[in-house]
């Protein structure tokens, strides 16, 4: 299971980035309204600080 975690973690977590970023973008341009973007920013975030633990510690552990 920590296999198959700390491979796909860092898509996951790079993928809630980009809904972040992409969301943010929306925004800005006036194309989506302020409420969606915080819940989907706010889904994201815990998204991203769910699975980058997985990512990050496997990197760690490839450098030991």
């Amino acid at each position: 299971m920590k296999d198959i975690m700390s491979k796909i973690s860092p898509y996951i977590s790079l993928a809630s980035l980009a809904t972040i970023i992409i969301f943010s973008i929306l925004v800005f341009g006036g194309k989506q309204g302020k409420e969606i973007y915080i819940l989907w920013t706010n889904i994201a975030t815990i998204v991203y600080f769910v699975f980058s633990p997985f990512w990050l510690a496997a990197s760690k552990a490839g450098k030991a």
